[in-house]
C-alpha cells in the first residue's frame, strides 16, 4: 500500500526569504539539471540519496541537488558532481516501495558547492550563495529582448500543442531576464552540459541570450518534425485511399 505523505509547508512565494544553512545534505541527480522557480517530481531509490531525504526531513526540509557530470555512475563521488547546484525545498514525499520514493521539491536557488565535508552515509556539503546579476534598467536592447523571448517561447509551446492561457499569463508576468530564462528552461529539452551552462551563467540578460538562441532553433526543428509528420499522415492517408479503392474495383 502506498502511504502519501503531505508535508505541511506552504510552497515559497517570490519574494519570500528562507534562512539558509552554511551547512546541508546533498543530493546527486542524473539526466537533470533544476534552476530556481520549478517544481518537479524527482524518483529517489540510492541508498545514499534515500539517507540525504531522510536527513533533510527530519531538520528543515532543505537539501543541495547537484547533477552528475557522467549519468551511469551509479555511486558518485565528489569529483563526478558539477560544483554549482541548488537549493531545494522538500514539499512532499509518497513511498512507492519500501526503498524508492516520489520527492517533490520547489528549487530556491543557485548554489556554488565550496567543500564536502561527508560522503557516507550521505553527502554533507559547505555552500554559498551564488549572486545573480540583473540589470538595475531595462535598455530598449533588454526590452526587445524580453519581447522576443516571450513571443517565442509561446510560438514554440503552439507548435508542440501544450500551450495554455495559465502558462501564457505566467510568462507575460515575467520582468526579470534571469527569471524568465530559468522558467523557459522547463520546456526545452536541454542537453545536460547545455543546461550546466545556462545554470552556471549568473548574468540574467546573458543567460537570456542563451535561451533566445536555442529557443529559435527548436523552433525551426519543430515546424520541420511538424512538416514531415504532416507530410507522411498525408502519404498514408493516400495509401490507404488507393489501397480501398483497388479493393473495390477487384470486388
Amino acid at each position: 500500500m502506498r502511504e502519501e505523505l503531505e508535508l505541511q509547508i506552504p510552497e515559497v512565494s517570490e519574494g519570500e526569504i528562507i534562512d539558509v544553512p552554511e551547512i546541508l545534505p546533498l543530493m546527486a541527480i542524473r539526466d537533470i539539471v533544476l534552476f530556481p522557480s520549478m517544481v518537479v517530481p524527482l524518483f529517489v531509490g540510492r541508498p545514499k540519496s534515500l539517507k540525504t531525504i531522510e536527513e533533510a526531513l527530519n531538520k528543515n526540509k532543505l537539501i543541495v541537488l547537484s547533477t552528475q557530470k557522467i549519468s551511469r555512475i551509479e555511486n558518485p563521488k565528489p569529483e563526478d558532481l558539477y560544483k554549482l547546484g541548488t537549493i531545494a525545498l522538500i514539499i512532499k514525499t509518497l513511498n512507492l516501495t519500501e526503498n524508492r520514493l516520489k520527492v517533490v521539491v520547489q528549487v530556491l536557488s543557485r548554489v556554488e558547492i565550496k567543500e564536502f565535508l561527508q560522503t557516507d552515509p550521505y553527502f554533507k556539503v559547505k555552500i554559498e550563495p551564488c549572486k545573480e546579476i540583473e540589470p538595475e534598467s531595462f535598455t530598449p536592447e533588454i526590452e526587445a529582448l524580453m519581447r522576443s523571448v516571450k513571443e517565442n517561447i509561446e510560438k514554440l509551446l503552439s507548435l508542440k500543442g501544450i500551450l495554455n492561457p495559465e502558462i501564457s499569463t505566467v510568462i507575460q508576468s515575467i520582468e526579470e531576464p534571469g527569471r524568465l530564462a530559468d522558467l523557459i528552461t522547463a520546456y526545452l529539452k536541454l542537453k545536460i552540459k547545455t543546461a550546466q551552462d545556462l545554470l552556471e551563467t549568473l548574468n540574467g540578460v546573458e543567460r537570456l541570450r542563451k535561451v533566445s538562441e536555442i529557443l529559435i532553433q527548436e523552433i525551426e526543428i519543430t515546424t520541420l518534425q511538424n512538416k514531415i509528420q504532416t507530410e507522411a499522415q498525408e502519404e498514408i492517408g493516400r495509401s490507404q485511399r488507393e489501397y480501398f479503392l483497388r479493393e473495390q474495383l477487384r470486388a
